[in-house]
C-alpha cells in the first residue's frame, strides 16, 4: 500500500502571507533561486514561470511548498502603496498554500524565507 501525501494548492484568493515591496529592480526568478540556494543550502525548484500572465509560482524546498508572485502588475502594487503606506512602487507576494493543520505554522515559517 501506497501512502501519498496532499500536494499542496494554490490560493483562489484571500490575503497574502507577506507582501514584499521593491525600491530596485524586481528580482528575476533565477536571482532568487541562486540566493536563496546560497543563503539555505538549496536546492529550490520552482513549477510555473514568473512571466507567465498570471505570474503564479510555486517554490519547493525540501518537505515544504509556498506560492509567490514576485511582480505584481502596476494597480495592484500601487493599492499596497497606499493601503500600507509606503514608498515602494513594486511589489510581490507570498501566498498561503493548503497544509495539513498540524504543518501550517511550519508552512507560514518556511514562506517567510522566500
Amino acid at each position: 500500500m501506497k501512502i501519498r501525501r496532499k500536494q499542496p494548492k494554490l490560493p483562489r484568493s484571500g490575503r497574502p502571507l507577506y507582501v514584499i515591496g521593491y525600491t530596485a529592480t524586481t528580482p528575476s526568478q533565477a536571482e532568487l533561486q541562486n540566493w536563496f540556494d546560497l543563503e539555505y543550502g538549496g536546492p529550490i525548484s520552482f513549477t510555473g514561470n514568473a512571466a507567465d500572465s498570471s505570474g503564479l509560482v510555486l517554490a519547493t524546498h525540501g518537505p515544504w511548498t509556498a506560492a509567490f508572485c514576485l511582480s505584481l502588475p502596476p494597480a495592484e502594487a500601487a493599492s499596497w502603496k497606499d493601503l500600507v503606506g509606503w514608498g515602494h512602487d513594486r511589489a510581490g507576494l507570498v501566498l498561503p498554500t493548503t497544509a495539513p493543520t498540524n504543518k501550517a505554522i511550519d508552512l507560514v515559517l518556511h514562506a517567510a524565507r522566500l
